[in-house]
């Protein structure tokens, strides 16, 4: 059966959701390594332009860090509460759903 465009798949959700933590799990350890190198060369030459870059990176890799890894990790627990969420308003519609039914098929002699 093809899966429709309003069709809720918890485990796709769910993939995609692991997808969102890798990338943001990736993107801080390709920080972190940058991070090593700008502090080797620091190791080596501690002129002010050196001095300079470090600054420069501390401010764009904790910008990065609120702007996107925050933001992601936000999105992704996000996906998953609704996607929890929906899977409870499914089960819920679905007891409902069959309370009415085993008194309607009662009463048709079901």
């Amino acid at each position: 059966m093809a899966d429709s465009n309003t069709q809720f798949n918890q485990a796709r959700i769910e993939g995609v959701a692991k997808q969102h933590d890798t990338m943001a799990s990736e993107v801080q350890s390709q920080l972190k390594a940058l991070q090593g190198q700008i502090q080797a060369t620091m190791a080596g030459a501690d002129s002010e332009m050196t001095q300079a870059l470090t600054h420069v990176y501390e401010q764009w890799s904790g910008n990065v860090q609120k702007a996107v890894l925050d933001n992601v990790g936000v999105m992704a627990a996000a996906m998953r509460a609704e996607a929890n969420n929906q899977e409870a308003a499914d089960s819920d519609n679905t007891r409902q759903i069959m309370s009415t039914v085993s008194p309607v098929g009662s009463f048709l002699g079901g």
